[in-house]
């Protein structure tokens, strides 16, 4: 569990050019009370021997396996579809694509719908995916988000497709349970077998078996945001396993997918690609939706600006256009700007005045690339949300540009070690709601997941593109290493506040006189402090007062309890990726080397001891640790 970790501190001066997530979050469960953790659904028990695993593997019915490897978050779901009377022509050839049983539409089983960030792909799907279900026809969805470690790789969407299949039609669910019983590595191999193995094979088993049969079954599959997947030779052996096997077959489904024209779709459909004349491409950057957009504009601003507006604040025609044309062609333009005059705190009215001026450029040229538009807009959320935030007296001295980042960043796997949300709002010595407030009037651009563990969610990916890139967030970009500083001395400050605040130590961290999120935070800043402090720079004149204050001194009082409650998850090369980081210090600050070169080494030694002692005589050791 804790392999990713030993690799963190080596790698951390290049994570930002190439940054995966970590298998596997080293917290354990009873750290994460306060944020009601989603099960982790991949991990084997823990103390276990491979073997062990094995035979427990073998146990369990071939169901309950696959399930282990469904993406929930990756279901349909209701919170988007196009609205009344936009898209239809797009909508009423695809459906009639569907329902067809033309032999030349029978030859092409594939749509691949492909455009730009933000012209209305997953909307749309999410569309296709209600209507399919009001005809009894959709077989299953899949909506991938790279910002969800969940649904962010190729290797969930089978078993998740695998799972709706026998979801919708029973008998299917019998073949499909047999077949994971009969392949019970299936789950590590290829794609091609996987989707031959879960999908394809039971499908054609339940066809000859239900011959005769009139009613056409659910056959219609959607996979939206195939580019939010990481690996693109993953997106294009994905399209090659579906290829290979549901053109190839005599099956019924109709599957779609949506995607930005990445490498993997153009080689596909280009010249000599194994789509090439097999699937329908649809190019949504080819259909002009300004009628779309025009439509939209106006069913919102009547939503918002209802008849009881005064006059002389009712949105004009010109202002529809004015936003039909700053949006480029970009739905997500709209969505936002919607969002943005409908939630938070502020008059819509003075809101849509602020939109409206950001769409109106006073001078200057035209827009230099395809986003500007949406860029000022983000823009203008954030400098809002900023002022209103820091306005407030109980937030003096608190930065929200940098706090809304570091919360954003963390969730997508961007600091050194991913944080449950209760306890990096303890370790940031914000209030219990302090997210809440934090992202009161930014909820056009996030939102709050509290589906299991709560966690920020970016409503779509371009915003989080947009302050990801200097060039184009601007006044608003906050560097990465800043981000990791303040983490750091967040983390300092907190291991001084935690032995601060007691008058003594208790036998086990449980004991300890506060709430959950607090004391997992606490133990959080001794456990990850090796890694957090080897991410960040610009931090000496923090670890001198550190030093001074008697940080290391309380480190070492604090480490033995750290350990006691969780030892199997307790990183054994703890010291080890200290020790590098002090390495590091030798020219700058060797007042805080000298005092630290003491201590790495006893701490080496007292893990090393732990992990050999009885469990009694490591009781012994924190009893006395603690009385001194």
């Amino acid at each position: 569990m804790f392999d990713f970790l030993s690799r963190l501190f080596s790698d951390c001066r290049c994570r930002r050019k190439r940054r995966k997530p970590p298998v596997a979050k080293p917290l354990d469960d009873q750290l994460r009370t306060c944020d009601t953790d989603l099960p982790k659904i991949n991990s084997l028990p823990l103390g276990r021997s491979s073997d062990e695993n094995s035979t427990l593997q073998e146990s369990v019915d071939g169901w309950t396996q696959l399930l282990q490897h469904v993406a929930p978050n990756g279901l349909h779901n209701a919170r988007a579809r196009c609205y009344e009377g936009t898209r239809t022509q797009i909508i009423r050839e695809i459906m009639a694509w569907i329902e067809s049983k033309d032999p030349q539409n029978e030859s092409k089983k594939v749509l691949l719908v492909t455009g730009h960030a933000g012209c209305g792909k997953t909307t749309l799907q999410q569309t296709l995916a209600e209507k399919c279900s009001e005809n009894g026809i959709h077989a299953s969805s899949y909506f991938a988000s790279i910002a969800d470690p969940t649904r962010n790789t190729v290797e969930s969407i089978f078993p998740t497709i695998a799972y709706q299949l026998g979801c919708e039609i029973p008998a299917v669910k019998q073949l499909i349970t047999s077949a994971v019983e009969e392949h019970r590595s299936i789950f590590s191999q290829p794609l091609e077998t996987q989707i031959t193995t879960l999908i394809v094979d039971p499908c054609k088993r339940f066809q000859e078996e239900s011959h005769g049969v009139s009613t056409r079954p659910p056959h219609v599959i959607l996979i939206d945001g195939l580019d939010e997947c990481r690996d693109e030779e993953a997106q294009a052996n994905l399209l090659a396993a579906i290829t290979q096997t549901l053109l190839a077959d005599d099956l019924p489904f109709r599957t779609i997918i949506s995607s930005r024209s990445e490498r993997s779709i153009c080689a596909a459909m280009g010249p000599g690609g194994h789509l090439k004349g097999v699937a329908w491409h649809l190019r949504l950057d080819d259909n002009d939706a300004t009628h779309d957009m025009r439509l939209y504009s106006q069913l919102r601003l009547s939503e918002l600006f209802g008849p009881g507006t005064p006059h002389d604040q009712r949105p004009t025609e010109d202002d529809v256009e004015t936003l039909v044309q700053s949006a480029q062609g970009q739905f997500v333009y709209l969505a936002t700007a919607f969002n943005y005059l409908a939630v938070g705190t502020g008059s819509p009215t003075e809101k849509l005045k602020a939109v409206l001026a950001c769409a109106r450029p006073q001078y200057g040229p035209e827009p230099t690339h395809p986003f500007n538009t949406l860029d000022t807009l983000y823009t203008d959320i954030l400098l809002n949300a900023k002022d209103a935030y820091e306005r407030i007296n109980l937030h003096a001295g608190r930065d929200f540009l940098l706090l809304l980042r570091l919360y954003q960043v963390n969730d997508n796997f961007g600091l050194a070690v991913k944080l449950p949300v209760g306890i990096l709002t303890a370790m940031l010595d914000l209030e219990s709601d302090g997210l809440e407030k934090l992202t009161s009037d930014v909820r056009s651009l996030v939102t709050l997941d509290r589906k299991g563990e709560l966690r920020l969610r970016t409503l779509h990916r371009s915003f989080s593109n947009f302050w990801g890139e200097e060039w184009r967030a601007k006044d608003v970009f906050v560097p990465g290493p800043r981000i990791d500083a303040h983490l750091a001395r967040c983390c300092l400050r907190h291991i001084i506040q935690c032995l601060t605040e007691l008058h003594y130590l208790p036998d086990r961290w449980g004991e300890l006189p506060h709430g959950e999120c607090r004391k997992g935070s606490f133990q959080a800043a001794v456990w990850y402090l090796p890694w957090i402090l080897g991410c960040a720079v610009s931090i000496d004149n923090d670890l001198v007062r550190f030093s001074r204050q008697g940080g290391w001194e309380k480190v070492d009082r604090l480490l033995p309890f750290a350990y006691r409650d969780y030892p199997n998850f307790f990183a054994s090369n703890w010291a080890v990726c200290l020790g590098k980081f002090v390495d590091s210090l030798n020219d700058r600050i060797p007042e805080v080397v000298t005092v630290l070169s003491g201590f790495l080494a006893k701490w080496d030694r007292d893990i090393f001891g732990w992990r050999s002692e009885p469990r009694n005589l490591l009781e012994v050791t924190m009893l006395a640790r603690a009385s001194g």
